[in-house]
């Protein structure tokens, strides 16, 4: 501690993936994807300072000034950090590139077409066919998966 000053600096770089569930119901494995809670960049700075004034201090280091103003601090906490995933429409997943080629505005920042969104037909069974039917139209295709 250099003149009653503490500082503490923190930096997190990282990343979450989970598998919960199967993407499509003939997959042998679970699908990876980014957590929902992930959380890639945080920094935190905290300190204290303690005031020069009271008992082994520079000012106000005797009489009884000294045991009423002595021994106060101030601290901080500072968190900066990235944002969490946004949610995707309810069991809907990305196929393709969301990226603007005209380039973003304030009004369409990303690739909002129906052609890149992608139905997303989850199984919770921990077998390859669970017997379940499940059907979805992808691009005007009816299909039906058992």
């Amino acid at each position: 501690m250099a003149y009653g000053l503490s500082v503490l600096l923190s930096y997190t770089f990282s990343k979450t993936m989970e598998q919960l569930a199967f993407l499509n119901p003939q997959d042998a494995r679970l699908s990876r994807e980014i957590g929902a809670y992930d959380v890639p960049q945080r920094l935190v700075i905290s300190g204290i300072y303690e005031f020069p004034v009271g008992p082994h201090r520079k000012w106000l280091n005797h009489g009884i000034a000294k045991h009423i103003i002595g021994g106060w601090s101030v601290n901080w906490n500072m968190i900066a950090q990235s944002g969490i995933p946004v949610g995707f429409p309810s069991g809907y997943y990305i196929y393709g590139n969301p990226t603007l080629s005209s380039g973003q505005n304030l009004n369409h920042w990303f690739n909002t077409s129906s052609s890149i969104w992608v139905l997303r037909r989850r199984t919770h069974c921990a077998r390859r066919s669970c017997g379940v039917r499940h059907s979805a139209s992808i691009h005007g295709r009816s299909t039906t998966s058992r």
